[in-house]
């Protein structure tokens, strides 16, 4: 008896077996237009690791390399850091150093510009291999040596967007018109990494949890400070920065060498830590993973979005530590809605919870740049005072005639009232009135007081200000003046 016949060969040809879903995709080339342009120009070695993983599958002897484009991001996010830290401020002339710097950067950027030049050739002549394809295989050997042949001039003129072009037309057009059976052919198994989005989400969750916790830590701190146990200003600074700084490694560094080998942020959206063979990573393994995100925001940030383009979808800190984060393998898949209100509703917590320690610091930043400017007006009136002085053999005894004689501009001027910053400035006679004054001016007298009250008292200032014919300020807690000391 004869076998009964299926239609399906016993073996299939061993070019579909190895040929697995082509990773390239068709991208609008607007898009990268608008996205170098947004970016900078960063887009550029963004575009290499994105599509790095799906060039090296090509059928090509070369094969692409990732540390060309992580040393371009490295290097600009070093140039941004150097800028805003030594850089020249806005309207100020760089000096010598900053001169010798930026000439340095401008050298450096070369021969990193000639590297990614060769980068783009060099993905040229890959294409052109995979393109051209081999004697033996017939799937891939379907184009004349003309047809394969890429511009080198539209290549160095246009780059990244020629060769999207015709990955576009020429790689991802031709795969999607033949068979699709070794898209079937998956493999059982595989790691599944985990995808940007996610990772930012348990992040989210994480961030929440320290910041929380950080919150009583610091609350204790402050306590024992007010309570007179230690010096306010080191024990509370000090002390709350590094009780921040032990609880996020602790929290990392136990919760990801644990047996469930994620944090709590992790284990919500389903996904581990583990090193690049798939096993679970140790405390001290840990531990480094952790203080290796600290280059993470030294570059910008630039350390976190490799995780959204690089093949396996690891971050900076990944590399350096040698792990991967992947799904579990019983995660179901999470929508990008169900992502974004993850982000969304642990964000607005972050951010409350943020703004109400930095409420205390605002508002007394408030006070102290009031109060600044109530010194530096009640000066001006001062100065003011003594231009009168000598011109009229007295002090003005109002605010309107101060300014009428003057000219300056104080604040904004109601009746013999000045408002300015958080604070009103009166002016009144203190002495005698000077006996035939000089024509034009009004009511001059020996002695004057000008005081600064602020409008909301400890809420637009704490201090109240006064000065006199002497030209000292002094400054007092209350309007009574019980208590006055001169501002230094």
């Amino acid at each position: 008896m004869t076998p009964e016949t299926t239609g399906v060969p016993d073996q299939l040809p061993s070019a579909v077996i190895s040929r697995r879903p082509l990773l390239l995709k068709r991208t609008s080339i607007l898009l990268m237009v608008g996205l170098t342009v947004v970016t900078l120009g960063i887009y550029h070695s963004i575009w290499f690791l994105r599509r790095r993983a799906g060039l090296n599958q090509l059928d090509a002897p070369r094969k692409l390399q990732r540390w060309p484009f992580i040393l371009i991001l490295v290097f600009v996010g070093v140039q941004i850091c150097v800028s805003l830290a030594f850089g020249p401020r806005a309207g100020a002339q760089p000096t010598s150093g900053q001169r010798a710097v930026e000439l340095t950067f401008t050298f450096l950027r070369l021969p990193l510009a000639l590297l990614i030049v060769v980068q783009y050739f060099f993905v040229k002549d890959i294409i052109e291999d995979h393109l051209a394809g081999t004697p033996d295989d017939a799937m891939t050997a379907r184009f004349t040596y003309d047809a394969v042949k890429l511009s080198w001039v539209l290549t160095l003129l246009l780059n990244i967007y020629y060769l999207q072009h015709v990955i576009n037309r020429k790689v991802v057009g031709i795969e999607e018109g033949s068979s699709n059976i070794a898209a079937q052919m998956t493999t059982v198994g595989a790691p599944r990494y985990a995808g940007f989005w996610r990772r930012f989400a348990a992040a989210m969750i994480d961030s929440l949890i320290i910041v929380a916790c950080a919150m009583g830590a610091g609350i204790v701190i402050g306590g024992i400070a007010v309570l007179g146990l230690g010096p306010f200003d080191t024990g509370f600074v000090a002390g709350d920065y590094l009780a921040a700084i032990a609880l996020a490694w602790l929290y990392y560094a136990l919760t990801e060498s644990s047996a469930r080998q994620a944090t709590i942020g992790k284990r919500a959206v389903g996904i581990v830590v583990s090193d690049t063979a798939g096993h679970r990573i140790t405390f001290a393994h840990a531990t480094g993973r952790a203080f290796a995100k600290l280059l993470n925001t030294l570059t910008f940030g630039i350390g976190w979005l490799l995780a959204a383009f690089t093949e396996q979808k690891r971050g900076l800190h990944d590399y350096l530590a040698g792990t991967v984060v992947t799904l579990r393998q019983d995660t179901p898949p999470l929508g990008r809605i169900v992502i974004a209100l993850i982000c969304v509703g642990t964000l607005v917590p972050i951010v409350a919870i943020s703004a109400a320690a930095a409420l205390p610091g605002l508002l007394q930043a408030r006070l102290s740049g009031n109060e600044a400017s109530a010194i530096a007006t009640l000066r001006a009136l001062r100065d003011a005072q003594q231009t009168y002085r000598q011109t009229c053999d007295g002090f003005a005894s109002s605010v309107t005639e101060l300014i009428r004689l003057s000219g300056g501009e104080f604040g904004t001027v109601a009746g013999q009232t000045i408002s300015r910053s958080g604070y009103t400035f009166i002016i009144r006679p203190s002495g005698f009135a000077v006996r035939n004054p000089l024509p034009g001016c009004e009511n001059p007298v020996t002695d004057y007081v000008a005081q600064a009250l602020p409008l909301e008292p400890g809420a637009t200032g704490s201090r109240y200000f006064v000065t006199d014919g002497r030209g000292i300020i002094f400054q007092s807690p209350d309007q009574r003046y019980s208590s006055v000391t001169p501002v230094q």
